[in-house]
């Protein structure tokens, strides 16, 4: 982290507008993508990112900010956000890759086009930055 990270840090913890401002700008980017990929939704992923910059200012608000790592303190709200979601949504629906065990008569969870879209998430999570 650099010395203007700290500083900037050091403002958000002071309720400063632009400094969180330039934290959410900083970071929500990154949050949106680690929401995307465990939701699969971009709507979805869109109001979790929102939530979590939300409990980020609850949480300032209210004298409970980060005590070591931002970043680290920021992805464990935004998991919690996706634990939460999953919990309201009920149970998911997990479909095998290889697609063998369902029928394509089952409803659209069951067609092929969907197995071939999780198959392509599945693929795609395992990418590297190469």
């Amino acid at each position: 982290m650099t010395t203007d990270d700290e500083a900037l840090l050091a403002r958000a913890r002071s309720n400063d507008t632009q400094a969180l401002g330039a934290l959410y700008d900083a970071y929500a980017g990154r949050i949106y993508g680690y929401l995307y990929r465990r939701v699969s939704s971009a709507q979805v992923a869109e109001d979790l990112t929102a939530d979590v910059f939300v409990k980020v200012l609850e949480a300032l608000e209210s004298g409970r900010p980060w005590h070591t790592s931002f970043r680290a303190w920021l992805y464990r709200i935004a998991h919690n956000v996706v634990v939460d979601w999953y919990r309201v949504q009920g149970h998911v629906e997990r479909e095998p890759l290889d697609g063998h065990e369902a029928q394509a008569g089952e409803g659209e969870s069951g067609t092929p086009d969907v197995w071939a879209h999780r198959d392509l998430h599945q693929a795609l999570l395992t990418l590297t930055e190469q």
